[in-house]
């Protein structure tokens, strides 16, 4: 390799068969990108009960992610006294398949809020039960076309609590 671009990176070889300088595209930041934010629930939405390991409560319609790597959920949570939230993303061959598959979870990001967030399978269960705003993105890897979230509470001790608002945004690139 001959010459390098801003970024350090061969943009240029020497192919010896034809004695000439060949170009070659390189990928670059701009080849990464991320989706405006959608809106799931405007209003807020009620946090029901339900059974593990039962499908939960849908959290949104179902989205089109044919051609993205990665969509983030974007949740802002009042959950008053229910408790054990588990949260899901689940990968539809079709769309409405009664058959729900579990693409894979990255690392979870949170607040400041000193607390955890722990992987069942690919379903997150919330170890404190807190109001929070939390961000939780999953590997689709170009290879799922539909998925759509799940949200439901392990049990209710008092005042239910509600999603104030959720988005979600999705990536596409390296």
């Amino acid at each position: 390799m001959r010459q390098g671009n801003s970024t350090g990176v061969a943009d240029k070889a020497f192919d010896a068969s034809t004695a000439a300088d060949r170009n070659i595209p390189q990928a670059s930041d701009r080849s990464f990108r991320v989706t405006s934010p959608v809106t799931l629930n405007a209003a807020a939405q009620a946090l029901v009960v339900v059974a593990a390991p039962n499908r939960l409560t849908t959290l949104g319609p179902e989205i089109n992610t044919d051609g993205y790597t990665r969509i983030s959920l974007w949740l802002d949570l009042d959950i008053n006294d229910m408790t054990g939230i588990r949260i899901a993303c689940y990968a539809l061959h079709t769309s409405g398949s009664p058959n729900a598959y579990s693409p894979p979870i990255l690392n979870p990001s949170v607040g400041a809020t000193p607390y955890t967030v722990i992987a069942d399978g690919e379903e997150i269960v919330l170890a404190r039960n807190v109001d929070q705003k939390i961000i939780l993105t999953w590997e689709l890897a170009n290879t799922i076309p539909i998925v759509v979230f799940g949200i439901a509470a392990t049990a209710n001790a008092g005042a239910a609590g509600n999603v104030n608002v959720s988005y979600y945004t999705m990536a596409w690139g390296l």
